[in-house]
C-alpha cells in the first residue's frame, strides 16, 4: 500500500452548524474520545474565537486526548489564531486551522475585500500562527468557484508562511468529480514542485449528493488528507460522510492503494453517539448507517442471501460493527417469497406442508398491505391459526 490517508473529524465544528444542533463540552469530550477510538487523525473540536463554551470545549478536549491531533478553527485573523493556540495550550497533538474565502464573490459580499488584500491577510496570519504552534492548515474556503490559479497563488502563499497542510473546499458543493480530481492532481503537482513536504486536503459538501464522490476523487488525484463529518453531518445538505469514505478505501482497496487508521468496526458505535447527540436522525436508508441499509424484503434476494450473503450484499455488516445475524435482515414485506420464508421457518425448527407455507405467504402479505407490522415472532402465533 502507498500513502497513508489522513481523516480530519469535523464533526464537532462543522456538523454542529447542522441546524439546531448543539453540543455541550462535554458531549464533545464524549465524542472525541469515540472519535479517536474510531480512529480518527486529526480531530476539530471547535471554533475558540466564537464563544467561552466553545473555548471550554477545545481546552477540555485538548487537556486529556492524547493519540489523535486536536485542531481549532479560526478565521484569518491575528486575534482568532491566538485563541485558537490559547485553547490548545494542553494538547499534545495541536493544529491551527486557518479558514479563507477565497472566491470573488466572498471577497465581495462576505469580507469586503479585494484580492490583494487577501493575499497579505494569509502571509500575515499563517506566519504568526506558525510563531504559536508547529502545525498549521489552511483551508481556501469556496476554492472550486475560482479560477485555479488564484487558488494555486493562495496556497502557495499559506505553505510559504509555513503551513504544513493546505486544504481545497467545496464549500456549497458544486464539484464534479472528473472536474475536480484534475483539479487536485495540478494542485498537487504544482505546490510539491516548490514545497515537497506540502499535505494537500479536500474538504467536500453533500449539496448535489457529491461529497464522497468529490472527496474519493480528490484521493485519488494524490490529496493526503480529507475531510468530513460522522453521518454526514453539516448545514444545508451536510459534509462528506467519512464512514463512507472509510469503507470505500478499504472495499476497494485495489484501486485506490491507499492506508488509514480507521477501525471499521467502531462506525456503528460511532454514528449511534452522533446521533444521540445531535438529535439528529439519520435518514433509514443511509449508507452503512442507516437501519435499512442491511436489511432484505425481496423474496428473490432473500432466497440467495440464505445461501450466500455476498449475492445482495457488499461486504458482511460485522465489519462495521453490526451484530445482526442473516435471518435477523430479512424482513417481512410486500415482496415476501415463499422459499426465504420457509427457510427462515426451518431455521427456528419448524416445517409446513406446502399448503400450510402457502397460507401462511398469503396471510403474511395480506397483512402487510393493511400496513400492519409482522415480525419473525408473530409467524409463530399465525401458524396457530392456519
Amino acid at each position: 500500500m502507498s500513502e497513508q490517508v489522513l481523516f480530519y473529524d469535523t464533526t464537532l465544528r462543522d456538523g454542529e452548524q447542522t441546524p439546531y444542533v448543539h453540543f455541550t463540552p462535554d458531549q464533545k469530550l464524549i465524542l472525541a474520545y469515540q472519535l479517536q477510538k474510531l480512529g480518527i487523525d486529526i480531530i476539530e473540536v471547535g471554533f475558540p474565537a466564537a464563544s467561552e463554551a466553545e473555548m471550554e470545549s477545545v481546552q477540555k478536549v485538548a487537556a486529556v486526548i492524547r493519540e489523535a491531533r486536536i485542531a481549532a478553527l479560526a478565521r484569518c485573523r491575528i486575534d482568532d489564531v491566538e485563541l485558537a493556540a490559547k485553547a490548545l495550550g494542553k494538547a499534545k497533538k495541536p493544529r491551527i486551522t486557518i479558514v479563507l474565502p477565497i472566491s470573488n464573490r466572498h471577497l465581495k459580499h462576505s469580507l469586503e475585500i479585494d484580492r490583494e488584500t487577501a493575499e497579505e491577510w494569509i502571509d500575515k496570519v499563517v506566519w504568526h500562527a506558525k510563531t504559536l504552534c508547529d502545525d498549521i492548515e489552511f483551508i481556501a474556503t469556496d476554492a472550486t468557484r475560482t479560477d485555479y490559479k488564484q487558488v494555486l497563488r493562495a496556497h502557495s502563499i499559506a505553505a510559504a508562511a509555513g503551513a504544513n497542510t493546505v486544504v481545497v473546499a467545496d464549500t456549497v458543493g458544486v464539484a464534479i468529480p472528473h472536474r475536480f480530481q484534475r483539479q487536485i492532481e495540478r494542485l498537487v503537482t504544482d505546490l510539491r514542485s516548490s514545497y515537497p513536504k506540502i499535505q494537500v486536503g479536500v474538504h467536500c459538501h453533500n449539496d448535489f449528493g457529491l461529497a464522497t464522490a468529490n472527496s474519493l476523487s480528490g484521493l485519488l488525484a494524490g490529496a493526503t488528507q480529507v475531510e468530513g463529518t460522522i453521518n454526514g453531518l453539516g448545514e444545508r445538505a451536510g459534509n462528506a460522510a467519512l464512514e463512507e469514505i472509510a469503507v470505500l478505501l478499504r472495499y476497494h482497496k485495489r484501486v485506490f492503494q491507499r492506508r488509514c487508521h480507521i477501525h471499521t468496526r467502531e462506525i456503528l458505535a460511532t454514528s449511534l453517539i452522533v446521533t444521540e447527540y445531535s438529535n439528529v436522525g439519520v435518514q433509514p436508508n443511509k449508507a452503512l448507517v442507516g437501519r435499512h441499509a442491511f436489511l432484505h424484503a425481496a423474496g428473490m434476494h432473500q432466497q440467495a442471501m440464505l445461501r450466500d450473503p455476498l449475492t445482495f450484499e457488499p461486504f458482511d455488516p460485522e465489519i462495521l460493527g453490526s451484530e445482526a445475524a442473516l435471518e435477523d435482515r430479512i424482513i417481512f414485506g410486500k415482496f415476501l417469497g415463499r422459499n426465504g420464508l420457509k427457510a427462515i421457518l426451518e431455521q427456528d425448527g419448524i416445517e409446513l406442508s406446502d399448503e400450510k407455507l402457502d397460507a401462511l405467504v398469503q396471510h403474511v402479505r395480506k397483512a402487510i398491505s393493511e400496513q400492519r407490522t409482522v415480525l419473525r415472532e408473530s409467524l409463530h402465533e399465525i401458524i396457530q391459526q392456519l
